[in-house]
């Protein structure tokens, strides 16, 4: 599957101290907080935030794609050719040409999957 770099972690998953932290916004908003130890001994957390969401998915190892995998690991790519994504403008009226399918992958194996309009990192 074709997939389109969006957006790469400032430091590597492999250091992370807690498990993500995946939370429901209010305004189809969910975000994806990541925390690690830096070298220096400081913690530093990122936050990614979706918005615009339609569904959202969280797949481990054994059920992901492994080349998938390798090209989400700590960042976020868009995949342009997605089946789910095809599946869910199939339901509607019309394709919604803002809609996004975006994904990352973490160490402990987790992939996070969502369709939607917007993406922000802090």
């Amino acid at each position: 599957m074709k997939s389109e770099l969006v957006w790469t972690m400032e430091f590597p998953a492999a250091g992370m101290d807690v498990s993500p932290h995946f939370r429901q916004l209010p305004q189809r908003q969910c975000s994806l907080a990541v925390t690690s130890e830096l070298n220096s001994g400081l913690s530093v957390t990122q936050t990614l935030v979706f918005s615009g969401c339609e569904a959202f998915r969280c797949t481990y190892l054994t059920a992901s794609d492994s080349d998938l995998i390798l090209a989400a690991y700590d960042r976020v790519i868009s995949l342009l050719d997605s089946t789910w994504l095809k599946e869910l403008n199939a339901k509607k009226d019309t394709k919604d040409e803002n809609l996004r399918h975006l994904m990352i992958c973490l160490d402990d194996g987790a992939c996070y999957e969502v369709l939607c309009r917007g993406f922000a990192a802090a």
